[in-house]
């Protein structure tokens, strides 16, 4: 089978805009559905008085705007609602680019937000980098841009492997223990067991569990150098992603619904947009 060039990639990005904003806005929309039923939107979270700005300059600059203070109450309910309206109307109204740039608008602002109120910043940029593309009107711009979020999460979980190593993590027996134990403290203390404290507590009771399944985590981070220099091996990169969230959501109870989205970046999703036919 002929290998499919970056050429090819981007012209098939150009030729199913309109499948790749209707596939990402739907997915989104079910992303901030999740947010609801897990007490995540910006109206259930509520304040905090220790908000976590770290070095970030426009963390500070929120801040200093007093953004926080008043996107409370009634206003933060109102920016959910304009954040899931902006979002559907991305879907049935793409011709035009004002409700994306709406929605991406109101989106940054519920991730400062979020990560402020919540005392940690997040690493789920997928929605931001890749809603990037849908502000835009020329073709050959919105292919580019999403060839942009495709290296992006290249880099992104290669990067993560390599702080790893770097830091020592990979070599550290006791590493991956400590943060399992400390991910799942709250189901290990809890009296009623649930299939997922049966796992945990196996792999707590093998010596050499914890750390095997840690560095089997960082090498299918580390595949995604592959995505830098060829297409050929997207498929492997989609399944590595896969099997990577399956692995944090079961043993370390960290899971990043949003950074799915970069899969459809990946060539073999690209392609079978490409074929499919949605209802509009």
């Amino acid at each position: 089978m002929q290998t499919w060039r970056l050429s090819d990639y981007t012209a098939t990005l150009e030729a199913s805009r309109a499948r790749v904003q209707t596939v990402f806005f739907l997915l989104v929309f079910y992303g901030l559905i999740l947010n609801v039923l897990n007490h995540i939107s910006l109206y259930q979270i509520g304040p905090n008085p220790l908000l976590y700005p770290d070095l970030d300059p426009l963390y500070w600059l929120f801040l200093m705007g007093r953004v926080p203070d008043w996107l409370r109450g009634p206003a933060a309910l109102f920016l959910d609602i304009f954040l899931t309206l902006s979002c559907c109307l991305s879907i049935f109204d793409q011709r035009k680019k004002t409700w994306p740039i709406v929605f991406l608008v109101l989106y940054y602002v519920y991730f400062v937000i979020y990560n402020l109120r919540t005392g940690h910043h997040y690493t789920n940029p997928a929605i931001l980098f890749m809603g990037m593309a849908f502000v835009v009107n020329k073709p050959v711009r919105f292919a580019a841009l999403l060839t942009l979020s495709r290296f992006v999460f290249c880099f992104m979980m290669f990067s993560a492997a390599i702080w790893k190593i770097i830091r020592g993590n990979l070599f550290d027996a006791g590493h991956a223990r400590s943060i399992l134990i400390d991910q799942n403290l709250e189901i290990l203390t809890a009296g009623q067991a649930s299939w997922r404290d049966v796992i945990i507590r196996q792999v707590l009771a093998t010596q050499w569990l914890p750390q095997f399944f840690w560095v089997l985590l960082i090498l299918l981070e580390l595949i995604f150098v592959l995505g830098f220099f060829t297409l050929r091996y997207d498929k492997y990169l989609l399944i590595a992603y896969i099997l990577f969230f399956i692995g944090g959501w079961l043993l370390f109870d960290i899971y990043i619904y949003e950074n799915l989205l970069f899969l459809l970046t990946l060539s073999p999703l690209v392609k079978l947009m490409n074929k499919t036919t949605f209802a509009r």
